[in-house]
């Protein structure tokens, strides 16, 4: 990165992007990126190979999503308070301020912590999660609404 402001933000989150470059738009496994010319002479030409290498700012190597996974199940307070201020934002129209950060937090907290659900699994903490946030989000506008 040339620009030191853009660098900055960009150490942080490419080793993240990096990891799901994997991943085409639709979500498809592939190993080449999509060559750069879509004409009929490069129609079944690929385009160069998929970098999903990083380093993230504390030194944690990521090789592929299986490491990204791994992270994530290390400490998930991150992931899920990222994953609640982003639906409530949604839900309520409106970007967070410091007092709703506080209560993501409190709400993250309070959701049962020790594994990631596996799929078909009925106790999902997620799900538990997403009805938390849902909850606050329906609290919020019950009270805007009598404010107004």
């Amino acid at each position: 990165m040339a620009e030191e402001s853009c660098a900055g933000c960009h150490k942080n989150i490419d080793p993240f992007g990096f990891v799901l470059e994997s991943y085409d738009q639709i979500g498809r496994w592939r190993t080449h990126s999509p060559p750069l010319r879509t004409s009929k002479k490069y129609k079944e030409a690929l385009g160069l190979p998929v970098e999903s290498a990083g380093k993230l700012a504390d030194r944690t190597k990521l090789e592929d999503i299986t490491d990204l996974k791994k992270y994530l199940r290390e400490d998930i307070a991150p992931f899920a308070e990222c994953i609640s201020e982003k639906l409530l934002t949604y839900a309520t129209g409106r970007s967070m301020n410091c007092s709703d950060h506080k209560l993501i937090r409190d709400v993250v907290k309070d959701v049962p912590r020790g594994r990631i659900p596996r799929s078909g699994d009925s106790s999902s903490e997620f799900r538990e999660l997403l009805d938390t946030v849902e909850l606050f989000a329906l609290l919020y506008f019950r009270v805007i609404l009598r404010l107004s």
